[in-house]
């Protein structure tokens, strides 16, 4: 089983949001705030600012009336998707970042940052595979609730580790005589535990994974 180990320098993720519904259709490269458990981001319009319906800026959408605050909800490669008021009234579009006002520093980063870890995480799952730094709701979607769970704590910090039995069907067979009196031979397959692993959180992350075969 090969880990992935789930870290950004210096830059702190956006909590993955488990349980939001996650947009019917996604554009590649584009950061949707509905994948966090964030609050709501909203940017005051400096300017009357022209919208668009697609990514690439095509499709003219309407002009969001300047003063007013837009709700962002996703962001794109040079544009951000707001929900806002046009002349015909209420607009989900796409708008230039430089009719808004300016992001908190280091928000946007951040953003981009976690939405990879989002990405790797949701693969490792896909997989049934767990890694360094996951979160314990990550690991139980990956690989389920341990058979076996322990705690221990001292003056630092508190350990949980989560044992798992790692099962793998193996085929046996029987032989036995048909209706025609011919021998034939019947193939079983067997739930058969193989080997364990155990995943170790401190602090509610992973930070060791340790497994045995046999």
């Amino acid at each position: 089983m090969k880990f992935l180990i789930l870290v950004a320098l210096g830059i702190s993720f956006v909590t993955p949001c488990l349980g939001a519904q996650a947009p019917v259709v996604r554009d590649p490269g584009v950061v949707y705030l509905a994948d966090f458990d964030l609050e709501p981001v909203r940017l005051r319009v400096l300017a009357p600012a022209p919208t668009s319906f697609e990514t690439t800026g095509e499709r003219y959408a309407g002009t969001l009336k300047q003063g007013q605050e837009v709700e962002l909800q996703a962001i794109g490669e040079s544009l951000f998707r707001v929900r806002g008021r046009a002349q015909q009234g209420q607009i989900l579009a796409w708008v230039s970042p430089d009719y808004l006002a300016p992001l908190p520093e280091g928000f946007l980063e951040s953003l981009r940052t976690s939405d990879q870890r989002r990405r790797d995480v949701e693969d490792l799952i896909a997989r049934n595979e767990v890694a360094v730094g996951m979160v314990p709701e990550e690991v139980e979607r990956a690989i389920g609730r341990p058979n076996k769970r322990s705690k221990k704590t001292d003056t630092e910090n508190t350990e949980q580790v989560w044992e798992y039995i790692r099962y793998r069907n193996i085929p046996q067979q029987t032989t036995f005589i048909g209706r025609d009196g011919i021998p034939a031979v019947a193939t079983t397959w067997v739930k058969t535990p193989v080997g364990s692993l155990k995943v170790t959180f401190s602090d509610g992350t992973v930070t060791a994974i340790d497994e045995t075969e046999g």
